[in-house]
């Protein structure tokens, strides 16, 4: 950023992720298996099915997007490069041509990262990550390859942040995520999780925006080494149904909202081993979008009874929520807390 004198944007609590995640993971494995380096071939295919660092502009909300296009074989016996063709095959399809977006054979490396001249901060991960991008004065615009098949380019340009076409991105729809911490000296007990928001829909025909019910559906809270598993969850409003909150589930929370504020309850330790959360691949493929860790499935026990469940104490804990509309919503938060019970030891 230039003002005045030139300042680095990582070092914006940011610089030791960017040391770590800038470099190519690709480039890296691929001199560790060939012993040279990865090939700048300029074909097609290195267009679309490249890696790379790829910097655009949002002039709306004056915001730097940068994305990071990279990838690592699954496994470098099955998953090779043929350099008589320049182009990745895979032994266990008749050594067929592969390209990077087929999960069987590549892991998506890749990301995209925003930061906002306005409030001078890195801002948020997103979900689109692709090939290419360019702004006019209004909008950006992204160019994504979707499909795996290699020698059929389906290519989608896509116009960012008009009206009505919130977490849509190449006609799918995906999270909104927010995650945060808290965090204290003191050893805590986990209570009840509050955030404060609401969702608006567009009213095209007298020019507004309508407010509408709609909140987060499913949540993750955790530390280190306790989870309550990714959770449903489920609206209820107590003036209509007072009672709705009586009963206990696992798998299933209620959202009791009262205004604007919204509290989630019945919250405890169902992991049976360690641990909680995971980034491997055979995981983390099964998520659209990115995102940097999911659940470690077959490390729950969703049928533990309520008597036998742990509280979640630590000295921090976080909380994930994650909304994805079928409507085009907008999502508002302003607050979020959680209410933790000091342990007295």
């Amino acid at each position: 950023m230039f003002n005045t004198k030139l300042e680095e944007l990582s070092l914006t609590n940011m610089s030791s992720w960017f040391r770590e995640e800038l470099p190519s993971h690709l480039a890296k494995t691929f001199y560790s298996n060939y012993s040279v380096d990865y090939p700048n071939t300029s074909t097609l295919d290195s267009v679309f099915n490249g890696i790379g660092i790829i910097m655009y502009y949002d002039p709306r909300y004056k915001r730097l997007i940068i994305t990071k296009k990279d990838y690592v074989p699954v496994d470098y016996a099955t998953t090779y490069y043929d350099f008589a063709t320049n182009q990745w095959k895979y032994s266990l399809n008749m050594d067929r041509a592969v390209w990077f977006s087929n999960t069987t054979s590549f892991e998506n490396k890749s990301w995209t990262i925003s930061y906002s001249f306005v409030t001078n901060n890195w801002t948020s991960w997103h979900s689109y990550r692709p090939s290419a991008a360019f702004s006019d004065d209004t909008h950006f615009y992204t160019f994504a390859v979707t499909s795996a098949e290699v020698g059929v380019l389906n290519r989608t340009i896509w116009k960012h942040m008009p009206f009505n076409n919130y977490q849509k991105y190449y006609n799918v729809k995906y999270d909104f995520v927010v995650e945060w911490m808290n965090n204290d000296i003191s050893t805590d007990t986990l209570s009840t999780v509050h955030y404060q928001g609401y969702s608006l829909s567009r009213d095209s025909v007298n020019n507004r925006w309508a407010p509408v019910d709609a909140t987060f559906d499913r949540g993750i809270f955790y530390n280190y080494d306790q989870s309550t598993g990714l959770v449903n969850l489920q609206l209820l409003d107590q003036h209509v149904n007072p009672y709705g909150n009586v009963g206990f589930s696992n798998l299933n929370k209620q959202v009791i909202k009262t205004d604007d504020n919204y509290k989630i309850t019945g919250l405890y330790d169902i992991t049976t081993s360690n641990p909680p959360l995971t980034n491997a691949w055979g995981f983390m493929k099964l998520y659209a979008g990115y995102i940097d860790q999911v659940p470690f499935t077959g490390n729950y026990n969703y049928n533990a009874s309520a008597y036998d469940l742990a509280n979640i104490k630590n000295k921090f804990v976080l909380c994930r929520l994650f909304y994805k509309p079928t409507q085009d919503y907008k999502k508002v938060i302003n607050l979020l807390q959680t209410n933790e019970m000091r342990s007295i030891r």
